[in-house]
């Protein structure tokens, strides 16, 4: 056993990484003859001469196609395992497209179609595959070979072809916009046209659909004749050139806003129009009207936060590079007066606790945006907050500190506490809080490039930091989704508006009397239950639409049944298909999990995905994440985590040792600067060695002339070499004992101003600190794509959990953020409760390529999707209508074949009074019918009537925020909370009890106010569960809890 670890660390044996392990042995001794060669390539070093010729190249791939773990051969390709195995498969690819020999160019074709294969495109694998494609797509010359090869009609395979085509250009925007890429794109579209492929031509559309996405369409009224300038005005812009993140690919968009589009008053372009028929205007309009629900958000409070001066953090600084626990620049920022004021009021645990669990839990809040803005409010950078210690949200700057910069000295300030603050450490002249912010894309490379050109902590033009109380993290992983589909599951549905029979499931086609007995009971008492039960299980789409009280969850729970015993019903041994259930909300998903547990669903069989602490206590033991707890990687899980973490920490060590450079670096009036900075004239052009003449020292007046007499300066000091660049640098004249030139003659760079060469020596700086801020930047990114590699391999030990349920349960963020483990746990019925309150792009991003059936149940003439942005509704008036959901879509429109889509809506509801249920009736359900048990009840005591209204004009007022940062979303009125108490009142002295009255508001600042107003009134008010939750949530400052994963 010891010889079989020789040469690997010991870390390395015990975890796999670091080596082709007992794999490669058994391939050197059995199915695969070419593998010790194989490895010898990959090791050697010296690639190009090992594949110089033909033979050894089929060797090579002849080895690869051999193993009889491809994971292990990804794992083996991998450079980061130490490996030259990009520049292998890239010198293989190019010998082979060159050459004429068939064979050799089959087997790299063969190869191409291997790595599409099941097994490759799970989990962690995936990025492996994207990489090895991206360095085989960067083959010089393989794309105008391969573009040969197919007018010559020497590829067979057109599917691998294809997909290596699609996959290169989903993650590569200068791909989709090569020429070359598109003409061979049009030569295997017209191949797989003319073959028998049809999984060719499938493929291709889905890369048609990166490559050529159709115009936007008119908006209603663009193609009508304009009759005023207004009429010109209103007409908006194509897609693209409106800033530097304004794209015609949407794909090439950024989620995260840059400074120049925050500041871009052109309004966003806005995709008007049907989109019915087209997949790529689908997908461009759902990602660009959901980024505009963020985006102009954003905007919005900004500005509402410059105009009230709330949320403002001041004199913003950058205190160092971290890695834990993830990549991040750590930012200290002023502590706004008002939170000031709150935190200072507080005291013992109310202090330690205030911002971890407190009111001040949402105060720069963890994955929330901020921006930094100028003076003139004007947006210089925006990152997101990655790492929030409740430690470091609140420290004070001293007297004896205040002189140091501030007090941002690394981590050398100390907590607050009251004790602290009773030493005599210095009077208390300032208060500061830490966050680590992460920036994107060419963000990183301009924040370390600025801070490096000044040598300062500042962020250049940057005084105050804004925070966002956008949800980030409800939009980003949505967005992203988007982002990376090249096509819609179920589209002739979901797109074209056309009914489609189900089929190629056990379920399609079963009926009431195929269920138990207790449900058929049920379900017969209402036809409207049994129509709507028919159509779900017929149609590949179903769209079930009931008013309030007729039994949506019901039903829904009745199709889940069926679903999960048609196996048994028919007398299959297959298993029954894994359901997903989805809702917005992770308290309608508690209550549609609740009623199936209750229908007899043993519990064991449910998982539910999210946090833990929005979960119900009922469902909390199937959590995934407490489930998950001691989960074990098996052995090539354990392989890839050792590579990725050893990758982790070359990037880390890297970043630690050039931020020590950079931090190192500072120029001034110097012998060491002096010596950096002749080294760099010395090396550049024309303007750079002029300068470096005229701050040079000359060797006779050091002592290097022929009377070995050295000049002095003031005081009898010998000049130094660093003697001109240190009277420049700090703004002298020149000295009158250069005899370069004429004694005090003015000109070239000594006739700059103070301010003016400090400006030049800073351009000299940021360009001789160039390479290092991009090789910084570059492991940054680097050690953030491990990061994200290492979590997604974490995440991959749920899809055996996921695997071991019957059903399946998230709200919509949570299935997009978790969209590949769930693409990899084979869920093929998708179930969706409060479908007419979620946004199409919420819908679409949730489904996978397995999903076979999808029933939505909901009600369009409720409420719609919660928009931030009114512009973007249907209420507006201004033809968006962008909350107009999937549902009511199908609902309400006629699909591309001309017909209504075919829908179910229940008819008798079960929870009103009559005289309730005739105020909606006569309104917006005419065919609302009334159920038996809800028909001679009871009238209220001591009232006029069982339905009353009371008008009053006594006007709501907004609830102040308690932490001091600004107003809530909530509303109060005092009036109301008045009436309400009284009349709760009243009512008991009718001989009502307490648990027969609830009193309801829509807005949780009315229900600290209604329980405190009982309460004074030696009532105990009694809060729901739901609600307990979303009130703790509230006062902890989490307004928008209710859409947390």
């Amino acid at each position: 056993m010891s010889r079989t670890h020789r040469g690997r660390s010991t870390s390395e044996a015990r975890h796999g990484g670091g080596g082709f392990g007992a794999q490669r042995q058994m391939d050197k001794r059995g199915s695969n003859p070419n593998r010790p060669f194989f490895d010898k390539v990959l090791k050697s070093g010296r690639v190009h001469q090992m594949l110089a010729r033909e033979g050894e190249v089929k060797k090579f791939f002849e080895a690869m196609h051999n193993f009889t773990d491809k994971t292990d051969l990804l794992f083996c390709l991998d450079d980061r395992n130490k490996s030259e195995g990009h520049a292998a498969l890239q010198k293989a690819f190019a010998t082979a497209f060159a050459s004429t020999d068939d064979y050799l160019l089959t087997s790299s074709v063969r190869f191409l179609g291997l790595l599409g294969g099941n097994e490759m495109s799970r989990g962690t694998m995936v990025e492996c595959v994207k990489d090895i494609y991206s360095k085989i797509f960067h083959t010089p010359g393989l794309l105008r070979a391969l573009a040969s090869a197919l007018r010559a009609n020497r590829i067979s395979d057109l599917s691998a072809v294809a997909w290596f085509l699609l996959s290169a250009c989903k993650s590569d925007e200068d791909a989709r916009e090569d020429t070359l890429v598109h003409d061979i794109a049009k030569l295997v579209h017209d191949a797989a046209s003319s073959s028998a492929d049809g999984g060719a031509a499938q493929l291709m559309t889905q890369l048609m659909t990166l490559l050529f996405p159709s115009t936007q369409p008119a908006a209603p009224g663009e193609t009508a004749t304009l009759e005023s300038l207004d009429d010109a005005r209103a007409v908006q812009a194509p897609a693209g050139g409106r800033h530097d993140n304004d794209f015609c690919d949407y794909r090439r968009i950024g989620i995260v806003p840059t400074p120049e589009e925050m500041n871009c008053e052109k309004p966003a372009f806005l995709p008007l129009g049907s989109t019915q028929g087209s997949v790529a205007l689908t997908l461009d309009r759902q990602f660009r009207l959901l980024r505009e629900d963020m985006l102009a958000t954003c905007k919005e409070q900004m500005k509402m936060s410059i105009q009230d001066q709330r949320s403002i953090f001041g004199k913003p600084r950058i205190i160092q590079i971290d890695t834990v626990p993830r990549v991040c620049f750590r930012i200290s920022v002023d502590v706004p007066p008002g939170l000031k004021k709150k935190f200072l009021s507080l005291s013992g645990k109310d202090k330690k606790n205030f911002f971890e669990d407190g009111l001040g839990k949402r105060v720069l809040a963890r994955d929330s945006l901020v921006m930094f803005v100028s003076k003139q409010h004007r947006v210089v950078a925006v990152g997101k907050i990655s790492n929030r210690e409740a430690a470091n949200m609140m420290f004070p700057i001293r007297e004896k500190t205040h002189d140091k910069g501030d007090g941002d000295q690394g981590n050398k300030h100390k907590p607050y506490t009251d004790k602290q603050d009773k030493k005599s450490e210095g009077r208390i002249v300032g208060w500061r809080l830490e966050i680590g912010v992460s920036f994107f894309g060419a963000a990183i490379t301009a924040m370390i490039q600025e801070t490096a050109q000044y040598g300062t902590a500042e962020i250049p033009g940057a005084d105050m930091l804004i925070q966002s109380s956008v949800s980030y993290f409800a939009y980003e992983p949505i967005l992203r989704s988007l982002q990376d589909m090249t096509t819609i599951p179920l589209l002739e549905e979901l797109v074209n508006g056309v009914s489609v029979p189900l089929s190629g499931v056990q379920h399609a086609g079963m009926t009431l009397d195929d269920l138990d007995v207790k449900t058929r009971a049920d379900v017969r008492g209402d036809q409207s239950q049994v129509e709507a039960l028919a159509l779900a299980l017929r149609q590949r789409v179903a769209v079930v639409q009931g008013p309030p009280g007729t039994g949506k969850t019901f039903i829904g729970r009745v199709i889940v049944e069926a679903v999960l015993t048609a196996a048994e019903v028919r007398g299959s041994s297959e298993s029954p298909p894994r359901v997903l259930v989805l809702t917005y909300t992770n308290h309608a998903l508690d209550s549609f999990l609740e009623e199936l547990v209750d229908a007899g669903l043993d519990l064991k069989n449910i998982v539910r995905i999210g946090s833990s602490k929005k979960i119900s206590d009922r469902l909390k033991e199937r959590c995934i994440h407490e489930m998950r707890k001691g989960g074990k990687f098996d052995s090539l899980q354990k392989r890839r985590w050792a590579m990725l973490k050893n990758a982790q920490s070359e990037a880390e060590r890297k970043i630690m040792r050039m931020q020590d450079l950079l931090n190192n670096s500072t120029w001034g009036a110097t012998d060491k600067t002096w010596q950096t900075v002749s080294d760099f004239l010395c090396s550049g052009g024309g303007e750079e060695r002029e300068a470096f003449d005229q701050l040079r020292v000359s060797s006779d007046l050091l002592g290097g002339g022929g009377d070995r007499m050295k000049t002095v300066g003031k005081k009898g000091k010998a000049l130094g070499q660093s003697a001109l660049w240190c009277a420049w640098y700090t703004g002298k004249e020149r000295p009158k004992w250069d005899k370069t030139g004429a004694a005090g003659e003015k000109g070239g760079i000594w006739a700059l101003s103070a301010a003016e060469r400090k400006a030049l020596a800073g351009e000299w700086r940021s360009e001789m600190l160039q390479p290092l801020v991009h090789d910084l930047a570059k492991c940054m990114r680097d050690h953030e794509r491990a990061s994200e590699q290492i979590e997604a391999l974490r995440n991959e030990e749920l899809v055996p959990i996921i695997k071991g349920a019957k059903v399946v349960a998230c709200t919509t963020t949570a299935a997009a953020k978790y969209g590949r483990i769930l693409r990899d746990s084979d869920i093929s019925v998708v179930v969706i409760e409060e479908a007419a309150e979620i946004l199409e792009a919420h819908v679409l991003t949730a489904l996978s390529g397995n999903v076979k059936h999808l029933v939505q149940i909901g009600d369009h003439k409720q409420l719609r999707p919660k928009l931030e942005n009114y512009k973007l509704r249907v209420e507006s008036g201004g033809g968006v209508d962008f909350d107009k959901s999937i549902f009511e879509r199908l609902a309400t429109e006629m699909g591309m074949d001309g017909k209504e889509f075919p829908t179910s809506c229940l008819a008798v509801q079960h929870r009103m009074r009559p005289e309730i249920s005739t105020l909606v009736r006569s309104t917006i359900y005419p065919e609302l019918r009334d159920g038996e048990g809800t028909m001679n009840r009871d009238h209220v005591k001591g009232l006029l009537g069982d339905v009353l209204f009371i008008h009053h004009e006594v006007p709501e007022q907004g609830e102040e925020d308690e932490t001091g940062m600004g107003p809530t979303r909530s509303k109060i009125n005092v009036h109301e909370v008045e009436m309400a108490v009284e009349t709760v009142k009243y009512l008991l002295k009718q001989g009502y009890r307490a648990s027969q009255m609830v009193v309801l508001t829509p807005y949780l600042g009315q229900l600290v106010e209604l329980r405190r107003g009982l309460s004074d009134a030696n009532f105990s008010a009694e809060v729901g569960d739901q609600d307990q939750t979303d009130l703790k949530n509230f006062l902890r400052g989490e307004v928008a809890a209710e859409q947390a994963l």
